[in-house]
């Protein structure tokens, strides 16, 4: 049985929090890439990922982002794992999206997730993220097939990572 005890309060936030997606970025995961918090908090101050990588910035529907984080349980200890989910509208679909789709599919991704108040936070970095729902249908409504509804899932053995701030993941991100 693991030895593991609860030390710390959880502190309430008492300044104004203001809740959804500013910004999705997303890079191939790769068991090689390194985020590290060298303070003593647990804020992620440095990172780099593998081969040159980037995080490639996605073009989404405004207040169609969202992510999160769920407790998947397990008849044991050793079988629970945290659910990370990344989700948004790509605002139109374009020959660029139809091109990469199978990219898109079967890859695994890490994705950086900006709230509106400006907290980043890093989705997927255990095993990556895949794929779980690509989809653009007609309906009857007016503008239907305007985009493309994109899921991402994987289950991770840690919490998602929490980033010191925007300047951290800067000259990560690539040039649109």
């Amino acid at each position: 049985m693991l030895n593991c005890k609860i030390s710390k309060p959880i502190n309430p936030i008492c300044e104004t929090s203001v809740s959804g997606v500013l910004k999705i970025w997303a890079a191939n995961w790769n068991e090689a890439h390194t985020f590290t918090a060298s303070g003593d908090d647990c804020l992620i101050d440095t990172i780099e990922l593998a081969d040159g990588q980037k995080f490639i910035p996605i073009d989404f529907q405004d207040n169609s982002g969202y992510a999160n984080a769920n407790l998947a349980a397990g008849g044991s200890t050793d079988s629970k794992a945290i659910a990370h989910q990344v989700g948004f509208v790509i605002n139109r679909i374009n020959c660029d999206l139809l091109g990469d789709w199978k990219n898109w599919l079967l890859g695994r991704l890490i994705f950086a997730v900006m709230t509106k108040n400006k907290q980043i936070i890093i989705f997927g970095v255990d095993n990556g993220m895949q794929s779980t729902n690509f989809d653009f249908a007609t309906g009857t409504a007016e503008a239907d097939l305007q985009g493309v509804t994109v899921l991402f899932e994987g289950n991770q053995h840690d919490a998602p990572l929490l980033v010191k701030d925007q300047e951290v993941i800067r000259a990560l991100v690539a040039e649109p």
